[in-house]
């Protein structure tokens, strides 16, 4: 009914141009929907960003509790707004919440719905909030009395144009060396390219570019260094050609395992350690030369599937970032 209802406005706005002398072509219901939405969560709020709609005259949005009929919903502004953010505070920390974003246009027709989610929060680790980003089954971070930290995630993929996963991040200025001791191989997930591993990432933003280390589940083990070097492209992978992708001697790489990512100015570089202190660099060097000053910094997990889980294990204690 919804979309034979927009079909018949479109059709109407095309006849009235016609008779104005003019002819506006009917747009395509996906030209309509935001191209992406993302929340920004933050202690008893949210922050609920979207991308704009061309011709939209205003943009609603609608929240509900994940697992919620959509009967649920609540439309959260009363009036139309012409901004493609909006701040909803009053939040339970803890509670993963679903967003959808509808824009609106003149002739009375709506777009569908984008769709987010995400869950308000104090910070963790006295800095770092997690974000889930492209997928709307809400991942979650824990740390247990024996500081071991659990990122829970669902997500498509950390690679090529996908973006899905659980990131723990913080804001970081200019050059950084972040190092995290990764306990084992990922669990659950997709059973051979899930992912858990240090990530630097231009913006939260889904589609930006990031560098990626991490531990992967379809090797015992297998160290990978990745990413996107330009916004909504494809994945290369940063891993030298002399290791072919993995590190050099695997029987010396068992978990755990201390891994690092460093920036210096423009260049990120990734690193490996069987006892946290002598690091071995066995992956290239990868230039950004569109690198913000300010990159989100931490740890991300995918699970490659985004309708199964993936449990990735990082001892809370190690967590460090360094800057000059």
């Amino acid at each position: 009914m919804h979309r034979r209802t927009c079909i018949h406005l479109t059709v109407l706005a095309a006849a009235m141009a016609l008779v104005a002398g003019t002819i506006q072509p009917a747009r395509a219901q996906d030209e309509k929907t935001p191209a992406f939405a993302q929340v920004l969560p933050a202690d008893g709020k949210v922050l609920v960003t979207w991308a704009a709609v061309k011709d939209a005259t205003g943009y609603t949005v609608s929240r509900r509790n994940v697992g919620e009929d959509i009967s649920k919903a609540v439309v959260v502004n009363a009036q139309p707004i012409k901004e493609t953010s909006l701040t909803v505070d009053g939040l339970t920390n803890g509670t993963p919440i679903l967003f959808s974003i509808q824009a609106i246009f003149a002739d009375g027709s709506k777009g569908d719905p984008k769709e987010a989610v995400g869950t308000p929060q104090a910070p963790i680790l006295g800095k770092f909030v997690f974000y889930t980003i492209e997928t709307t089954n809400p991942g979650s971070v824990t740390v247990d009395s024996k500081n071991v930290l659990t990122i829970h995630t669902a997500g498509a993929d950390i690679w090529d144009t996908a973006d899905g996963q659980t990131f723990l991040a913080t804001p970081v200025s200019g050059d950084f060396t972040l190092t995290a001791k990764v306990l084992g191989a990922p669990t659950g997930g997709e059973p051979t390219y899930g992912k858990v591993g240090l990530q630097a990432k231009f913006s939260i933003t889904p589609g930006d570019p990031y560098a990626l280390v991490f531990a992967s589940t379809h090797r015992d083990p297998e160290f990978m260094f990745e990413g996107r070097i330009d916004a909504g492209g494809g994945g290369t992978n940063f891993s030298g050609p002399s290791s072919g992708g993995d590190v050099p001697d695997p029987d010396s790489a068992k978990f755990p395992v201390w891994l690092q990512l460093k920036r210096v100015g423009k260049v990120l570089s990734a690193s490996y350690s069987n006892d946290g202190k002598t690091f071995s660099k066995v992956f290239d060097d990868q230039t950004f030369d569109a690198a913000p000053q300010t990159m989100y910094v931490g740890i991300a997990a995918t699970s490659h599937d985004d309708a199964t889980y993936l449990d990735g294990q990082i001892d809370a204690t190690s967590i460090t970032i360094t800057t000059p």
